[in-house]
């Protein structure tokens, strides 16, 4: 798969992230600290706090 953005770390990390949950069956923390070693910023709060959202989202089909 082959996901971009300018930068590449944010919003790609976020999709990432949330494939790696649904599709290899990661858990949000551990999909988190790979975008955080992949350079995902701290500061984007909202992004994790999605991707940490998104298994309860996912379950419930919304």
């Amino acid at each position: 798969m082959f996901i971009h953005c300018q930068h590449g770390a944010d919003r790609t990390g976020t999709i990432i992230a949330c494939y790696r949950i649904r599709h290899d069956g990661w858990t949000a923390d551990a999909a988190l600290a790979e975008a955080k070693r992949y350079g995902m910023s701290e500061w984007e709060f909202g992004m994790k706090d999605f991707v940490r959202h998104f298994p309860a989202a996912a379950a419930s089909g919304g």
